[in-house]
C-alpha cells in the first residue's frame, strides 16, 4: 500500500526508480519525517526483537516459548497471570485465542517451516477447542506459505505443517558458535553491527548528546575498526556522533554497552526503551547521593563508638589511678 523511507537521499532514488518502471505506484512512496525512529513508529523494532527471543509476551499477559529440535519446532503456551482457578476455562480460552493469533504471526516473521507442534493450555469444552482451531485457520489465511493443521487433541496439542519457502530467519542471520563448537548459535557479525548502528540512530533521534563510549568485545572492536573506511568511521560520518571504542573482554560477542563520553552510566537499555537519558542520569545521581549519605552515617556511627570507648577507658584509668594513690597513702 505504501513505502516509507526515512533517508532523504534513498527516498529520492526510490521515488525516481519507481516513477520510471511503475509511474502509477510512485504516489505510494513517502518520505518519513517523524521525530521517533521509523522502526519504533511502525512497530517493527518490537517484532524484530521478538524473532530472536525464544520467549514471546502476549497482550493477554501470557507468553509463548519457541524451541527448535532436530525434527520439529515446539511452541509452549503459558497462561501467566490468567492461571487463577476461578473461571479457569474462560481464562484458558482467552489466552489460547491470543496465542493462536501470535503463533501464526511468529511463524511468518521467523519463516519457520516443517512440522510445528503447539502445546495449548488444556480446555475441557469441545466447543472451545473448535474456537482455537477456527482462529488458527483464520490467521493462516494471511500466510503466503501453505499450511495444514490437525484439530486439537485431548492433551491440548495441535500439529501444524508449514511450507518451507526459505531458510528460517534464525538460520539466515546466525552462525555456528565458535565458543561452543557448534552446540548452539550466536547472532552473526553483520547482525550485531546492524544492531549497533540501529542503536546509534535511535540515540541520535532521542537526544542532543553527540559523543559516546561504545564498549564491545575485543573481537568486535577489531572488526569495527577494520579498513580505511571502517564501520566506526562510517557511523561517525553518517550520524555525526563521536564514537570512542572500548574493548571489554567481559562483554559477549553478541552484546554491547554504551555510555555518554565522560560518564560511566550505562544508557544502552535506556535508549532502547525510548526513555529520557537526562532522567536516567538524574536517577543514578540520586541513588549515588543516597549511598554516599549511608556511608557517611556508618562512618559517623563508628567514630562515635570509638570515641565512647576511649572515654570509658579514660574514666577507668583515672579511677584506677585514684585507687592506687589512696592505697599508697
Amino acid at each position: 500500500e505504501r513505502v516509507l523511507v526515512d533517508d532523504p537521499k534513498m527516498y529520492r532514488q526510490i521515488k525516481s526508480y519507481v516513477s520510471q518502471i511503475a509511474p502509477e505506484m510512485a504516489q505510494n512512496v513517502h518520505q518519513y519525517k517523524g521525530k521517533k525512529h521509523i522502526f519504533d513508529q511502525m512497530g517493527i523494532a518490537e517484532d524484530v526483537n521478538s524473532i530472536f527471543n525464544p520467549r514471546v509476551r502476549m497482550k493477554s499477559g501470557g507468553y509463548l516459548i519457541f524451541e527448535q529440535t532436530e525434527a520439529m519446532y515446539v511452541v509452549d503456551v503459558n497462561s501467566g497471570p490468567y492461571a487463577a482457578k476461578a473461571k479457569q476455562e474462560d481464562n484458558s480460552l482467552k489466552t489460547n485465542l491470543d496465542a493462536a493469533r501470535e503463533i501464526a504471526k511468529q511463524l511468518r516473521l521467523r519463516d519457520i517451516g516443517g512440522i510445528i507442534v503447539v502445546d495449548f493450555i488444556d480446555l475441557r469444552d469441545d466447543k472451545n477447542r473448535k474456537k482455537i482451531y477456527d482462529e488458527l485457520k483464520k490467521e493462516f489465511r494471511k500466510d503466503p506459505a501453505k499450511t495444514n493443521m490437525l484439530g486439537m487433541s485431548d492433551f491440548g496439542l495441535v500439529q501444524i505443517t508449514r511450507q518451507r519457502i526459505r531458510p528460517s530467519v534464525i538460520n539466515s542471520v546466525s552462525k555456528v558458535c565458535p565458543m561452543c563448537g557448534g552446540s548452539g548459535d550466536v547472532i552473526s557479525d553483520d547482525t550485531i553491527l546492524t544492531d549497533i548502528e540501529s542503536w546509534l540512530s535511535k540515540f541520535k533521534h532521542a537526544s542532543e548528546y553527540r559523543a559516546v563510549d561504545l564498549y564491545v568485545n575485543p573481537y568486535m572492536k577489531t572488526l569495527i575498526n577494520k579498513g580505511m573506511f571502517s564501520k566506526r568511521w562510517k557511523w561517525m560520518s553518517k550520524l555525526h556522533i563521536k564514537i570512542t571504542l572500548v574493548a571489554d573482554e567481559s562483554i559477549p560477542l553478541s552484546r554491547f554497552k554504551v555510555t555518554l563520553s565522560g560518564s560511566d552510566v550505562d544508557i544502552t537499555d535506556v535508549v532502547m526503551r525510548g526513555d529520557s537519558i537526562d532522567e536516567a542520569l538524574e536517577q543514578v545521581q540520586i541513588i549515588e547521593e543516597l549511598d554516599n549519605s549511608k556511608d557517611d552515617l556508618e562512618i559517623t556511627k563508628k567514630s562515635n563508638h570509638r570515641n565512647s570507648g576511649n572515654r570509658t577507658s579514660g574514666s577507668s584509668a583515672n579511677s584506677n589511678g585514684r585507687k592506687n594513690h589512696a592505697h599508697q597513702n
